[in-house]
């Protein structure tokens, strides 16, 4: 009994001292806000997508094709990313279209590959509660995945941990304005 009381009293007497002397205890710190803006962390994502070096080729052959082009766009939370390569045959182009809100900051990974002689690195990243909320448009057809994939890019894997820390804090900065943009609910009596 008495250890408790002895311990209760180590944890009121701060609070008592404060009250004695007539000043409130002093409040938490506010929460750390570090690191880069919204708009300076998505500016900076989108020009180094836009950087990003792809290979010539498709695949081993004695012909070359026009390369790889990758562009990425966007305002605020919203981005689309563009993709286009060529064979011999045909031009592909298609884009990936979502909100940086929507990802899992854990389940966003950075692979590094071996393709055609070339040291590639690939992101993957998937959608928070696996949600269909990333527009896949190819040749016209529009559909919905939780998977997004930017792939077969010329760059180190350092380069590519760069991109993929810098979704990561786009993602936190983005769920944090969703949560503070939605209005209060209203509360109930019971």
């Amino acid at each position: 009994m008495f250890l408790k009381s002895a311990v209760f009293l180590a944890l009121l007497t701060p609070f008592m001292a404060f009250s004695q002397i007539g000043v409130e205890m002093p409040a938490s710190p506010p929460p750390e806000t570090s690191g880069p803006t919204l708009e300076q962390t998505v500016d900076w994502i989108i020009k180094k997508l836009n950087a990003v070096p792809h290979p010539t080729s498709l695949a081993k052959a004695d012909q070359t094709y026009p390369p790889h082009k990758v562009r990425a766009t966007g305002e605020g939370c919203r981005v689309r990313i563009s993709f286009s390569y060529a064979n011999a045959y045909k031009t592909f182009e298609f884009s990936r279209s979502f909100n940086y809100k929507d990802l899992n900051p854990k389940a966003i990974k950075v692979v590094d590959y071996e393709f055609d002689g070339n040291q590639m690195v690939s992101i993957y990243a998937e959608t928070l509660g696996d949600k269909r909320v990333i527009e896949h448009i190819d040749d016209s057809r529009i559909f919905m995945s939780w998977q997004l994939e930017i792939a077969n890019m010329l760059i180190d894997v350092e380069y590519g941990e760069s991109l993929k820390n810098a979704i990561i804090h786009a993602q936190k900065l983005c769920a944090q304005k969703a949560s503070a943009d939605k209005p209060p609910k209203a509360k109930d009596l019971f």
